[in-house]
């Protein structure tokens, strides 16, 4: 989702029913775009995704 989605998204009340039709058509669109991006992108990202270091930090 972009930035200019946000911000439409932003303004629209919670009532709102164009809200979750918003919604809905981003993540929609965001699933279609993973779909269509070449099978060795999508594997060197869920390779980094589940290889990620864990840092721990300072306790507060």
């Amino acid at each position: 989702m972009g930035a200019e989605h946000l911000k439409e998204f932003q303004s629209l009340k919670h009532e709102d029913e164009m809200r979750y039709m918003l919604l809905l058509r981003d993540v929609k669109g965001m699933l279609k775009e993973r779909k269509e991006e070449p099978f060795m992108k999508r594997l060197k990202r869920r390779w980094m995704k589940k290889n990620r270091k864990i840092q721990a930090s300072a306790w507060k």
